[in-house]
């Protein structure tokens, strides 16, 4: 029930109940507070800015900032890593797979690797060259 002080499952949150939620984890930085009607009131987080040339709590990268990241290290066997301007998400587009360049999100058909839907945690799926959502805490 609302107003109790413990979340419940329809609730975002409940008085000091955040749900082990944080600005960081909805993608920003601050102080996360609960509304009266249990819904999270987000007025005092500051959203990352993607091309700002810093990595925010929800970014791969930003700019030429790759988080210290090689194409090697999402699982390829060379090329350049760079990063998407306006997502801030890695660009896997010049990494090399056996020779060959892949795409980000290549079916198995081309590279030998599962599809970027098959990993379900965010360093398989960065070392396959997929792109984490933070938001969904999916793969795609």
């Amino acid at each position: 029930m609302c107003g109790d002080g413990t979340k419940d499952p329809a609730e975002d949150c409940d008085g000091a109940d955040l749900g082990g939620q944080t600005c960081a984890s909805l993608c920003g930085t601050g102080n996360l507070a609960c509304n009266p009607d249990c819904t999270f009131d987000t007025s005092n987080c500051v959203d990352s800015v993607c091309d700002d040339g810093q990595i925010g709590p929800c970014e791969q990268c930003d700019g030429a900032d790759l988080d210290g990241y090689t194409c090697q290290q999402l699982g390829y066997d060379g090329g350049t890593l760079t990063c998407k301007a306006g997502t801030c998400t890695f660009d896997t587009t010049l990494c090399s797979m056996g020779g060959t360049s892949s795409t980000t999100g290549a079916s198995t058909s081309t590279t030998g690797v599962p599809p970027c839907s098959d990993w379900t945690d965010s360093a398989t799926c960065f070392q396959n060259g997929c792109n984490w959502d933070f938001q969904t805490d999916t793969c795609g």
